[in-house]
């Protein structure tokens, strides 16, 4: 279905979330076919751009019928998640022992090999649990649910469902740019960890939207989509190194050699701030969606 800024409001929503809800069974459905990681990434991305369409178009269905559609793909989130940050560890720490010598390699083969176990025991609670939410039943009762929006008997103070999407559209994407400004400030403190893992999350939920809401404004929202991801990429690598100092520190190296190893992962993750800092300068968060704003 072609929709355009002047489709109405309830219109859109069916159309948006019918490409959200397809690209999420496929993802599903290829994951099916073998746990390896790519796929698991594929679905966890797919599950996440649903659930900002879920948010982004909460007013235009019945809270209830919603809020059973949103459940259920938060818990595949979550699922997925486990599999998903042991993977990018076990990446990690096997690229990080092919730049080191000496018995760092071995102690960290040895980790590795851990994290390799412990990948296979989460891989089968993974299959297990997705064999329990059953595509034939969640498949035909998402489509019921994000078929019907609410067209009439609105609840008081509710969205004018004959409304304009390219009217709703501006208000959704400030709502989420409202949360990367708040937190900017404090994330440009290379120390303020958790501001940066907070604004992390901010920029993922303003890109999705953004591409949610991309066919309303041509090549300015490429571009825009491009430096988010840019931004959400470096955010990710400044948290993975948090994540993986703190495995360092729990896994029980001898001192001498947790120490050696908290020192690469600093400096690492100094330079990727140092990128982070550059790409500010470069493209600033604060004007990025200057240009498909233009175009609403």
């Amino acid at each position: 279905m072609d929709i355009g800024a002047d489709t109405p409001l309830w219109l859109a929503a069916r159309a948006i979330m019918s490409v959200r809800r397809k690209e999420f069974f496929r993802c599903w459905l290829q994951l099916r076919k073998g746990f390896d990681p790519e796929p698991i990434h594929d679905l966890r991305v797919a599950s996440r751009r649903f659930r900002e369409g879920l948010d982004l178009l909460a007013p235009c269905y019945p809270a209830k019928s919603l809020d059973r559609v949103s459940r259920r793909v938060k818990g595949v989130t979550r699922l997925l998640g486990d599999v998903r940050n042991t993977d990018e560890a076990i990446s990690y720490f096997s690229s990080l022992a092919g730049k080191l010598d000496g018995p760092a390699v071995d102690v960290l083969a040895t980790l590795r090999d851990s994290l390799c176990q412990e990948r296979e025991h989460e891989a089968e609670r993974l299959r297990s649990a997705l064999d329990s939410l059953s595509v034939k039943v969640l498949r035909p009762s998402f489509e019921k649910s994000l078929n019907n929006p609410l067209l009439f008997s609105l609840p008081q103070g509710g969205i004018d469902p004959f409304a304009t999407i390219g009217s709703f559209a501006r208000q959704a994407l400030d709502e989420r740019l409202r949360l990367v400004r708040e937190l900017l400030p404090k994330a440009r403190n290379e120390a303020d960890c958790a501001a940066q893992h907070q604004l992390r999350i901010a920029i993922k939920h303003f890109r999705y939207r953004l591409e949610l809401l991309s066919f309303l404004m041509g090549r300015g929202a490429a571009e825009a989509i491009a430096n988010l991801k840019q931004y959400q990429d470096l955010t990710g690598w400044l948290h993975d190194r948090d994540v993986f100092a703190d495995l360092v520190r729990r896994w029980g190296f001898p001192p001498d050699m947790e120490q050696h190893l908290l020192s690469v992962i600093a400096a690492e993750r100094h330079g990727i701030f140092g990128q982070f800092r550059q790409l500010l300068t470069e493209y600033p968060l604060e004007t990025l969606d200057e240009q498909p704003r233009r175009a609403l």
